[in-house]
């Protein structure tokens, strides 16, 4: 399976979790929201291998934090709090560090 195949997964499974959040009153609310469990695992996989696999990994989390501000501008717009990208902005920020951390042992944390 492919990383391709695990987007499409994952974005299926994120669809049926927010169908059960905006739909409570549904008889299949509950097992929605545990098929739907399985993308956030699914979305940090794919971030941390798109930080290890990106020629350019600063437009990387640059994209990453501007999807974050865009969901954070339609969060107070509507009310609801379903932005996981501030999520994958930080793992890719930590990655980041730590490869950087691994690159150069003698440089210390206080720089960062």
């Amino acid at each position: 399976m492919n990383i391709f195949q695990l987007k499409i997964i994952a974005m299926i499974a994120m669809f049926l979790d927010h169908i059960a959040y905006f739909f409570p009153d549904l008889p299949m609310s509950l097992p929605l929201h545990w098929i739907g469990r399985i993308a956030a695992p699914i979305f940090i996989f794919g971030v941390v291998n798109g930080v290890k696999y990106t020629s350019s990994k600063r437009m990387y989390i640059l994209r990453l934090y501007l999807a974050s501000i865009v969901m954070a501008v339609i969060q107070m717009s509507t009310q609801i709090e379903l932005n996981f990208f501030r999520t994958l902005f930080i793992v890719a920020c930590i990655c980041e560090i730590l490869e950087i951390r691994k690159n150069q042992k003698a440089v210390s944390w206080i720089k960062y």
